[in-house]
């Protein structure tokens, strides 16, 4: 049977959190983009009797989700996912908060309402930490959240998964056509449950002057330079966030093979930023020659898990109806 419609959710590439000390009473503000692929593919279909117990992480979270969402919106109990293409855990693409939002956007979509990334991610849970994910689902592009007030509106310092606060409220949104970007991986996964928890326990709060270092390059070069069009900026920006904050502790913690790859890159590469998504594996270019990127990075001898050179999503999630004949 057809579905009633089709949601496509992107993965997202999560370039840094912010400001991880508490300086100038904030904490967090990420940045972050959208991109084009992977993404879930989920069709929403209406059902009437009750399937057999979820097994796989993914049944398992989309039963828990509409659990959730049938606590206030009864007509999510009669839907069912069925996902036709799916986006890996733990590798540093926001696949967990990707598809509950989807799950989200499915049940406002059959109740008539008006998708509210922010109320629906704090009701599900995610956005606790970095707000990119949740601002990508609803408009794509590259995305800087505001943080919150410290210690007034968050005092702990932890990964989203913590549910530590609401989301943050998005501060600017850019999209950039004349970009793209090669994302790819050389380790199976990355950090993630009490390892991700153990750190941000261990290291922050990170240095305030790197903080301060921190929200410089992101409000006077990586913006401007995406404004401007100006891509040796950008690379050099990008580059440099590498090694401040919680983004040099990160790239600390990643498996060997990664961090040998990085040592590779920058001895060869280093007109292009190598950037890490998040707590890894994935390692990203953002680029306007992603050709060369590619071959650049098949040249290098090392085995990849993914390797997708893709574009910047400036949708977010997109729904689509079957075609009547």
């Amino acid at each position: 049977m057809a579905p009633l419609f089709t949601i496509e959710a992107p993965a997202r590439i999560h370039i840094s959190l912010i400001n991880e000390s508490g300086v100038f009473g904030r904490v967090d503000g990420g940045i972050g983009f959208a991109v084009t692929e992977p993404k879930w593919v989920i069709d929403i279909h209406l059902s009437d009797s009750k399937d057999d117990k979820p097994v796989t992480e993914v049944e398992v979270l989309i039963d828990q989700a509409m659990a959730k969402l049938g606590q206030r919106f009864p007509r999510a109990l009669s839907l069912k996912l069925n996902v036709r293409h799916f986006l890996a855990s733990h590798i540093g693409l926001g696949a967990k908060t990707s598809l509950l939002l989807a799950a989200a956007r499915a049940v406002c979509e059959v109740e008539g309402l008006a998708f509210d990334a922010i109320e629906m991610a704090g009701y599900l849970g995610r956005g606790g930490t970095s707000g990119v994910g949740v601002h990508l689902s609803d408009g794509g592009g590259i995305v800087w959240d505001i943080g919150r007030k410290y210690p007034h509106d968050k005092s702990a310092f932890g990964p989203s998964s913590l549910s530590l606060a609401p989301p943050p409220p998005l501060l600017l949104r850019r999209h950039a056509e004349w970009l793209h970007v090669v994302h790819f991986r050389v380790a199976e996964i990355g950090i993630f449950g009490k390892a991700e928890v153990d750190i941000f326990k261990k290291h922050c709060p990170v240095s305030s002057e790197e903080t301060c270092s921190l929200i410089g390059i992101t409000a006077s070069q990586i913006f401007p330079a995406l404004i401007e069009h100006d891509e040796e900026a950008l690379q050099q920006s990008l580059s440099s966030i590498q090694d401040l904050g919680l983004k040099k502790i990160e790239w600390d913690h990643q498996h060997d093979v990664t961090k040998q790859f990085r040592e590779y890159w920058l001895q060869n590469h280093q007109e292009y930023a190598l950037g890490l998504s998040s707590m890894g594996p994935t390692m990203y270019v953002l680029t306007s020659k992603p050709e060369d990127v590619k071959r650049a990075i098949t040249q290098s001898g090392f085995h990849f898990l993914h390797l997708t050179m893709t574009s910047i999503s400036d949708s977010g999630f997109i729904i689509s109806y079957p075609k009547i004949t």
